[in-house]
């Protein structure tokens, strides 16, 4: 029935033209513009679905106005603070084209682009996914590179340039899949108004920097700290020498302080979104920031959580919702306080986790936005309420904050931590999806450090030389290096590779072997000081993985680190590079998943412990794993997949241009995905 199903499909979409790219370009959406503070919207679920073709075009920005576009912002997509939401229906197939209209003259060290399509699986396309020298040779000035991608898994993702730092200087956009239908989808949402145009926050930081300093010692002072008195990230590279600016949202920049209730003129509220009361409203919430991790709440209510990572959730409901970067949460919010008349505003609060080094509990950067209750389309009069008088809302009740990258705030702060392990998915995985724990399980340690710069197990790593890793069937990388190497003196390619199991099932077809990466943040050396270790977001490319376990390491009554978490052993820094391993082969015996296991994409990385994270090797291709901290992943702290090399096909480079015909058919793309598949994947 499945493969009938296909059939049809395929049919369906044979009667889409190939001919040449000329008669296409007219074809592409009509996207809305940008609004005064929410990005345009390319909206493919309000056409026909196989006529969703998107042109996305990047420029070098000229800043002739400061107040609406942040100086950091260097490029934009389409013209746009922040590039368009794509809206698509679950499994839809996608064809974007992206244009680079970057000046090569200007800035020819920063020219070259790649599109990475975040929480996307790309199944038997990683060649789509997006990577500059991993997936694909970068898109030069005045070229194009066409992406095909099925819509899957849905929920709330995005897209980004993959090359340097250009994530953080413009190059990205919200990529929206509507949920799959089922029973408990639809009880969840019933009655919730989800309109992803008007209620997608993208919150971002804005750090400023100076030069690099590889190796240097650090500042003896710094007035940015964290509260388990870990390093801000970015001070191993740039000596201590950093400051925050203000945040944004949808690339509009946030006031620090709350207006004069009794003087408010609309231009003091910005941004502001708008809910009807006595409503329920679907918000997604993109980190897009560079370096720090962000919290948000709205004075007054209550955020009920219902998905991370694209994956839905059982609610879950907090005061303070913990955002890192690349990690995408959805919450509802019921507009039914009923003594708030219409008109009623009420602050969103965005905080970092950074705090003063005088003060503990007060944040380095608060920034402002804005809800507002309605009963028409019209909004009304602005009331801002002091609803704390003048004082931070867990001063005056005690809160509670989902996905801290500590196990617990100082006692003063007066937030209890949840971790993300407790979010519990709303429907359960397939029995034939879940790692299993009876056989084999392939693990491999990975530790996000410093030596100078960031590493992975001691190693700086390098984009290959030559050809992209894709591409590396016929010809070698020529800086590679494997998973396990002693060498560290040496920046290198360095790629793991995860063979296919020998086991089949019962029928003779392909079983996916169980891999357990265990992602840490620990230092090497740890002198009982402050110590040398920072939180990471850590995002594997082509999996949505299981979160089994996260180990914190010890603190003392004030929540600061004391030591490292006891459960890893870690190459002496002195001595050779290469993976950790269990102390003593002791493994925690508390490693566990189950149907309702929370699945994510990007996972926090606690300074001092560590994560661990099971997917199924089921996916071939080269994938990408690496820290989301920009600054961290484009100078060494990343590292390639292979997965089941005797699996994968291997793409033809000049397919992917705009020009060239082939792609246009998305028959051709089901059909690869259907009948390319080697080793029979289902």
């Amino acid at each position: 029935m499945q493969w009938l199903l296909f059939t049809l499909v395929a049919l369906h979409i044979a009667t889409f033209p190939t001919a040449g790219m000329k008669n296409q370009h007219n074809d592409y959406l009509i996207c809305t513009p940008e609004t005064e503070f929410n990005p345009g919207v390319c909206d493919c679920t309000a056409s026909r679905w196989r006529k969703c073709f998107i042109k996305l075009t990047i420029t070098k920005n000229k800043f002739d106005n400061s107040t609406l576009i942040d100086e950091s912002q260097l490029f934009s997509v389409n013209g746009g603070r922040i590039g368009p939401t794509i809206i698509a229906k679950y499994k839809q197939l996608i064809v974007a084209d992206v244009y680079n209209l970057i000046n090569d003259k200007e800035d020819p060290d920063n020219s070259n682009v790649s599109m990475h399509w975040h929480g996307m699986h790309q199944f038997n396309t990683p060649w789509m996914d997006g990577v500059g020298m991993i997936t694909q040779l970068p898109t030069k000035p005045r070229d194009a590179f066409r992406y095909v991608l099925r819509a899957y898994p849905g929920g709330t993702h995005w897209y980004h340039s993959h090359m340097l730092l250009q994530r953080d200087e413009g190059i990205l956009g919200a990529l929206i899949v509507r949920d799959r239908h089922t029973k408990k989808t639809r009880k969840l949402f019933k009655k919730v108004v989800d309109n992803p145009g008007k209620t997608m926050l993208a919150i971002r930081d804005k750090v400023q920097l100076q030069a690099p300093v590889r190796g240097a010692k650090l500042a003896k002072k710094s007035d940015i700290c964290e509260p388990d008195r870990s390093m801000f990230p970015l001070f191993p590279l740039f000596n201590n020498r950093v400051t925050l600016e203000p945040l944004s949202i949808n690339g509009v920049k946030l006031g620090h302080k709350l207006p004069m209730a009794k003087s408010i003129l609309p231009k003091d509220l910005r941004p502001i979104f708008y809910v009807k009361r006595g409503k329920k409203f679907r918000f997604r919430i993109l980190g897009i920031m560079a370096a720090d991790v962000l919290r948000i709440s709205i004075d007054k209510h209550k955020l009920h959580v219902v998905s991370a990572d694209g994956y839905l959730t059982r609610p879950f409901t907090t005061d303070l919702l913990v955002v890192h970067i690349a990690e995408r949460y959805d919450f509802i919010l019921k507009a039914n306080l009923k003594d708030h008349k219409a008109g009623t505003v009420f602050p969103i609060r965005i905080e970092t986790i950074a705090v003063k080094c005088d003060n503990y509990t007060t944040p380095q950067m608060v920034g402002y936005a804005y809800l507002q209750y309605t009963d028409s389309d019209t909004p009304e009069e602005p009331i801002l309420v002091d609803h704390y008088g003048d004082k931070h809302r867990c001063e005056v009740e005690k809160c509670t904050a989902l996905n801290c990258p500590f196990q617990n705030y100082p006692p003063e702060a007066n937030i209890t931590c949840h971790n993300v392990r407790e979010l519990r998915l709303l429907n359960p995985t397939p029995k034939n999806q879940l790692p299993q724990h009876t056989g084999k399980v392939e693990e491999r340690f990975l530790n996000f450090a410093f030596r100078g710069g960031p590493v992975i197990n001691g190693i700086e790593n390098r984009l290959p030389r030559n050809i992209p890793f894709v591409n590396s069937g016929n010809e070698d990388v020529v800086n590679e290096c494997s998973y396990g190497r002693e060498n560290c003196s040496l920046p290198c390619a360095q790629a793991i590779y995860l063979e296919r199991n020998s086991a089949s099932k019962a029928d003779g077809t392909f079983s996916p072997q169980t891999i357990r990466f265990v992602l840490s943040s620990i230092a090497e050396n740890f002198d009982g000081t402050a110590p040398n270790v920072a939180t990471h977001p850590v995002h594997l490319h082509g999996h949505s993985f299981f979160v089994t376990k996260i180990g914190y390491p010890p603190y003392d009554a004030n929540g600061a680190i004391v030591g490292m978490n006891p459960n890893l052993t870690q190459p002496a820094a002195d001595a050779t590079c290469g993976p950790a391993h269990w102390t003593n082969g002791e493994r925690p015996s508390d490693i566990v998943v189950d149907r309702r296991t929370v699945r994510k994409d990007v996972i926090i990385v606690p300074a001092g412990g560590y994560v661990v994270i099971e997917v199924l090797a089921d996916n071939p291709g080269w994938w990408f794993l690496h820290c989301h901290i920009d600054a961290h992943s484009s100078n060494g702290m990343a590292i390639a997949i292979s997965e089941l090399p005797s699996c994968q096909t291997t793409p033809k480079n000049d397919k992917y241009k705009v020009k060239h015909p082939y792609w246009l058919s998305k028959l051709r793309y089901v059909r690869h995905q259907l009948f390319n598949n080697v080793c029979d994947i289902k």
